[in-house]
C-alpha cells in the first residue's frame, strides 16, 4: 500500500511503472539476444556506448528542460553531494581505521561514489517528473568531483609513504586523477 501510494503521490499509475520497467527489461533481453544471435559483436559495445553517452544521454537531459522551471530549492542538490560523500568518506574513516592505513584508503577510495548519469537518468526520465531529472542533474555535477578523483585523493593520504596533507597537494593530486 506504501508503493500505491508514492505512485499516486508522483501520478504514475502501477500499470505505467510497470510497462515501462518491462519495456526496460525487454531492450536488455533484446541486446543480449543479439549478441548470442551473434548479430552484435563484441566491438558493437563500444558503438553504443559512444552514441549512449554523446547522443542519448545529452537528448534526455535536454528534454528535462523542456518545461523547466526554475525553483531555488533545487540549489540543494548542489551542496547535497558534498553532504553524502563527506558522510561516506567519515564512515569509511571509522570502519577501516581499526584495520589499518590500507583498509581505510581502500574503503574511502569505494564508499562514497555514486554513479548517477549512467544508470539513474534513464529510469527517472521514465518514472519521474522532468524536475527529477534535472535535480539529478545537479547533483550529479559536483558528486563528479568525488567519483572522479575526489575520494581517491583522500584515500591517498592514508596509504604508507604518503605525503603530509597539504590543501595545494590535494588540489594537484586531484587535477592529476584520470
Amino acid at each position: 500500500s506504501r508503493v500505491y501510494f508514492l505512485l499516486n503521490v508522483i501520478g504514475v499509475t502501477m500499470t505505467q511503472v510497470i510497462l515501462k520497467a518491462f519495456s526496460f527489461i525487454f531492450c536488455m533481453a533484446l541486446a543480449y539476444s543479439l549478441k548470442k544471435a551473434k548479430v552484435l559483436q563484441e566491438s558493437d559495445s563500444r558503438v553504443v556506448s559512444t552514441i549512449y553517452i554523446n547522443v542519448a544521454l545529452p537528448c534526455a537531459i535536454i528534454t528535462s528542460f523542456r518545461n523547466f522551471t526554475l525553483d531555488s530549492s533545487l540549489f540543494f542538490f548542489l551542496l547535497l553531494p558534498f553532504i553524502s560523500n563527506g558522510t561516506m568518506i567519515l564512515i569509511a574513516w571509522l570502519t577501516g581505521r581499526k584495520r589499518g592505513n590500507e583498509e581505510t584508503a581502500y574503503q574511502i577510495a569505494n564508499y562514497p561514489n555514486y554513479n548517477i548519469g549512467s544508470f539513474t537518468l534513464p529510469f527517472l526520465q521514465s518514472f519521474m517528473s522532468p524536475t527529477c531529472v534535472v535535480a539529478a542533474c545537479l547533483y550529479d555535477t559536483p558528486n563528479a568531483f568525488f567519483t572522479l578523483g575526489g575520494s581517491y585523493t583522500v584515500a591517498c593520504r592514508f596509504m604508507p609513504g604518503s605525503p603530509k596533507f597539504t590543501f595545494l597537494g590535494f588540489f594537484k593530486r586531484i587535477m592529476s586523477s584520470i
